[in-house]
């Protein structure tokens, strides 16, 4: 930013004091240096931080030059920019895009990409073994119930959870079916 050069002008202060039980009264002229304050008072109240709205994707323009002006494409570091990037993908996708306006969508949601893999919690990852103790925390059943399910001998539940005895194919299959998920959880 560009400082004004500062301003100055003479006051006139007019003091008392006492001497000698004497009252004084004098009169200084003093040389006053005043910053530009009273400009950055005024800057300050009447400019507020406006973010910039993207238009509906049937007013959006066509050209690359003229989307880059109502957003730049550039490396996000806030979530103020995040949210203004958000605004833009939701604009253009899903929309039959030239290809000025596919480039400009996949910059801007490259940068968005790059944003939130490095600011958003990232599950953790979990074994197959974990992901069947959840489950069957998480519906109050036990290694006997499992036993049940797998339609095997009663211990088999026991060992699979103690880590005894490995998930087969076959068992993957049924747990997947029963528990109503991906049979790739359990990898």
């Amino acid at each position: 930013m560009v400082q004004a050069a500062p301003r100055w002008r003479f006051t006139t202060v007019r003091t008392s004091a006492t001497r000698s039980g004497r009252a004084l009264d004098s009169v200084e002229r003093r040389l006053q240096i005043t910053a530009p304050r009273a400009q950055e008072e005024w800057a300050m109240k009447n400019t507020r931080s406006r973010q910039a709205v993207f238009p509906p994707f049937g007013q959006a323009p066509t050209e690359y030059s003229a989307l880059c002006a109502l957003h730049l494409p550039r490396p996000i570091h806030s979530v103020a920019d995040a949210r203004s990037a958000t605004q833009v993908v939701q604009a253009l996708a899903g929309h039959d895009l030239n290809r000025d306006q596919e480039d400009y969508l996949e910059a801007v949601g490259h940068f968005l990409d790059e944003f939130d893999r490095a600011n958003r919690p990232q599950l953790p990852s979990a074994d197959g073994l974990s992901v069947l103790r959840g489950l069957l925390e998480d519906r109050g059943q036990t290694g006997a119930d499992l036993s049940r399910i797998l339609g095997g001998s009663r211990n088999l539940g026991a060992m699979i959870l103690k880590g005894d005895r490995r998930l087969t194919a076959d068992h993957i299959r049924v747990l997947a079916s029963h528990f109503g998920v991906s049979p790739s959880v359990f990898f």
